[in-house]
């Protein structure tokens, strides 16, 4: 078998739940860093014009999802037990990648998380960026969730997490797939200072990020 490839880039909060999934599983893999914003004229023609991240290449297979690259990483490993707790774990799973996900890139939109955010980048840097995000949005709000209330419900999130976490992870002693689907939000939360003092007041949540990491 060909080995994957990912293609992605180190901020990208879905690479790295992906990145995460190669090193549980022990797969090997090799990385092709894209830029963050268009154009990407060596990946478009190969993605058939698929621009979000990550995509993953194996042979002349090309997977366009995250949760299709889970599912195919899982198959390749052999790794049943990522899905064994079923129903349950998947729903969270989808939930943290599409509720949770839109909290989490609200909370980037509070406007000390933007300045934390834009502080290490040149004016040129952030024209491009706002225009590429605009476009890829086309039209629609930048953000679903009021930043102004991402907070609270962020910080309701991370009491009802606290209080849950009986074991290493949240179905067990091994994690599943919604273990991975939670870390990548935790750790896109983590990765602005602005923001990552919302975790702070909660050792059980920041032991586990730092398990899963």
């Amino acid at each position: 078998m060909s080995t994957p490839i990912l293609h992605h880039y180190p901020p990208s909060l879905f690479s790295e739940k992906i990145r995460t999934l190669f090193g549980y599983l022990e797969i090997e893999w090799q990385s092709v860093i894209i830029p963050p914003i268009m154009p990407r004229p060596y990946l478009m023609p190969l993605s058939g014009g698929y621009r979000k991240t990550p995509i993953m290449q194996i042979g002349a297979n090309v997977y366009c999802d995250t949760e299709i690259i889970c599912r195919k990483l899982a198959g390749l490993a052999d790794a049943s037990s990522l899905y064994a707790p079923g129903f349950v774990a998947e729903r969270v799973a989808r939930w943290a990648d599409t509720e949770l996900f839109r909290t989490t890139v609200a909370l980037n939109f509070r406007p000390e998380a933007m300045a934390a955010q834009m502080s290490q980048m040149s004016a040129s840097d952030i024209e491009a960026f706002q225009k590429d995000r605009a476009e890829l949005s086309d039209g629609a709000p930048r953000v679903s969730v009021d930043p102004s209330a991402a907070e609270a419900d962020f910080l309701g999130l991370l009491e009802n997490l606290e209080t849950s976490l009986a074991d290493a992870f949240l179905f067990g002693a091994t994690p599943s797939i919604a273990d991975f689907s939670l870390y990548h939000c935790l750790w896109f939360v983590a990765g602005n200072e602005a923001n990552a003092p919302l975790l702070e007041p909660w050792p059980k949540v920041c032991e586990y990020l730092a398990r899963l990491r």
